[in-house]
């Protein structure tokens, strides 16, 4: 009977640990004065929002056992999200970065501090959901005006999809200011020379063949740092 029991778990890839992994969850509920609402208060800017999302996503994948959907459903979770929770993140992300979504790549990433916790959400993921929702005819005339407002770009612009590599290099370490020429980045099981395709984007820069969405676009990753004198040498001319 055991073996039997170990093999479903190993079926459904349980997660290791489970009555360990959700004991904040159980202290949360057990602090609640409103037990018949209980966790399922609580929203993905919340302490626990991000632990929430990863349990709803293993339940719809059928990642969690019968007595794990039962324990949490007593506890007041909810399993699907609001359209309001499930934007929560990108309004963060706007707040942070003092700007609206339009500077949001599909790469980009926001990272909250809860009490010496560092919690990453994957903001480039809500955008390509949100697009994909958008071209299935999956959002409300109303959401997709929300999201107008946020400043939401709808279509991958064509910088975003030459330069994924790069863009994504630059969220990962926060600057492109000194690219190794000879630098090679894995992104998505591909791999592309980065460190020429800089070079080649500072060359443009400085000739003045590129666009401003591109520039304003690198700006913020410092890629145009210390080329300020060869700029205007060149217009000098």
């Amino acid at each position: 009977m055991s073996n039997i029991s170990q093999n479903e778990k190993s079926k459904r890839g349980k997660p290791r640990n489970f009555a360990k992994r959700i004991e904040p969850l159980v202290t949360y509920f057990k602090n609640c004065e409103d037990k018949t609402k209980g966790i399922g208060t609580i929203k993905q800017k919340d302490k626990y929002g991000y632990l929430i999302n990863e349990l709803r996503r293993e339940y719809k994948l059928g990642k969690l056992l019968p007595e794990e959907v039962e324990l949490l459903e007593y506890m007041g979770m909810k399993w699907t999200y609001t359209f309001m929770d499930t934007i929560e993140p990108l309004k963060l992300w706007c707040t942070k970065n003092k700007c609206d979504l339009s500077e949001a790549t599909q790469y980009s990433k926001l990272e909250i501090n809860f009490d010496g916790e560092i919690i990453t959400y994957d903001i480039g993921e809500l955008v390509r959901r949100f697009r994909r929702c958008k071209r299935n005819g999956e959002l409300s005339d109303t959401q997709i005006r929300i999201l107008d407002m946020m400043g939401l770009v709808w279509e991958p612009r064509k910088t975003e999809i030459l330069y994924a590599h790069l863009i994504a290099y630059g969220e990962e370490v926060g600057t492109l200011a000194n690219v190794p020429e000879s630098l090679v980045y894995k992104f998505q099981d591909t791999t592309r020379n980065i460190g020429r395709q800089a070079e080649r984007l500072k060359k443009k820069y400085v000739d003045g063949t590129l666009d401003q969405l591109t520039i304003d676009l690198f700006a913020k990753y410092d890629l145009w740092h210390g080329l300020e004198d060869k700029v205007y040498n060149e217009l000098s001319r």
